[in-house]
């Protein structure tokens, strides 16, 4: 029997963090087939090889601060690339907790925007999210968040653990 099983992008230079997602995942029951990148540039020659022809990516989880190219570079390289690319819904993890990058990150495109957990129970949290983004219906584009969204994004995203969306 063969299984259709969700392609993950992962996108971090910290093997921890890496294989804290991972694990979560698979003890929440999120079963996958996991690609990682270790910096956005690694992760750009992914998303461009011709080989990227036969995978089919169900979500990225993008961290921003990463060597040689940022986060918010590999959301401009996806808002600017084909259809297929740009519909791939990303959920962006890291551990700024700035309104700013929170801001820039849905202008960009992002999906959600989560914090970084100290603990790892609050991974399987994150993991559960990854699970409603990959049964999720095809997002439409959502317009840039109102004051009072921002504003409560601002208190979810300064409470570790917490998830800072707009749906999905």
């Amino acid at each position: 029997m063969s299984f259709d099983l969700p392609q993950i992008l992962l996108i971090d230079d910290s093997r921890p963090d890496l294989d804290l997602v991972q694990e979560a995942c698979s003890d929440a029951g999120v079963h996958a087939i996991f690609h990682l990148c270790h910096d956005g540039r690694d992760a750009i020659q992914f998303l461009t090889r011709p080989a990227l022809e036969s995978v089919t990516l169900d979500l990225i989880v993008l961290d921003l601060f990463l060597p040689r190219t940022d986060g918010f570079s590999v959301l401009e390289f996806l808002q600017r690339s084909d259809h297929r690319l740009g519909e791939i819904p990303v959920l962006v993890l890291t551990g700024s907790g700035d309104m700013r990058h929170v801001e820039r990150c849905f202008k960009l495109g992002a999906a959600f925007y989560l914090w970084k957990p100290a603990m790892y129970q609050d991974y399987t949290a994150i993991a559960h999210r990854i699970a409603e983004l990959l049964h999720a219906p095809p997002r439409t584009p959502r317009p840039t968040p109102s004051l009072v969204e921002r504003e409560d994004l601002m208190l979810n995203v300064h409470s570790p653990g917490r998830w800072a969306g707009l749906g999905g």
